[in-house]
């Protein structure tokens, strides 16, 4: 790859599942903070439903789809703060990794299913590219 692509290729370092796109660099933290610390942590399912691929001109990405209603709901919520959204269907995934174009499709596994048992972090990465953790906080 050329040098200014490397770093686009290969395994995500940080596999996630974003909520929202795009918040505006004026939001603060304890804007984030207040919507975060109302959301269900101890009710929320999430399920892998299939193994895919985004495709564009310069890359496979490789994913994970996944099914959650609790999510659609955090996104619903979230979409009260200040944010520029390109994609207005929240479609959750984990991304995987960018692989080498036309490179993807041998990965595909519709069939590939489980379910994830709770969140270990909520993640705020800011417009800046700071990262600020929030704590779950599960009910006792």
């Amino acid at each position: 790859f050329p040098s200014h692509d490397r770093q686009r290729y290969g395994l995500d370092s940080e596999p996630h599942c974003t909520i929202l796109y795009g918040i505006h660099d004026d939001v603060t933290d304890e804007q984030v903070r207040s919507i975060v610390s109302g959301f269900d942590f101890d009710n929320i399912n999430i399920n892998i439903d299939g193994i895919d691929c985004f495709y564009n001109n310069d890359y496979d990405v490789l994913k994970l789809n996944v099914k959650s209603d609790e999510l659609h709901r955090m996104n619903d919520i979230t979409k009260s703060l200040p944010n520029t959204n390109n994609y207005p269907d929240y479609k959750p995934h984990i991304t995987l990794g960018y692989l080498n174009k036309g490179s993807g499709q041998k990965y595909v596994d519709p069939t590939f299913n489980t379910k994830l048992d709770k969140l270990n972090k909520i993640v705020y990465s800011k417009p800046n590219g700071e990262k600020i953790d929030f704590p779950i906080i599960r009910s006792l």
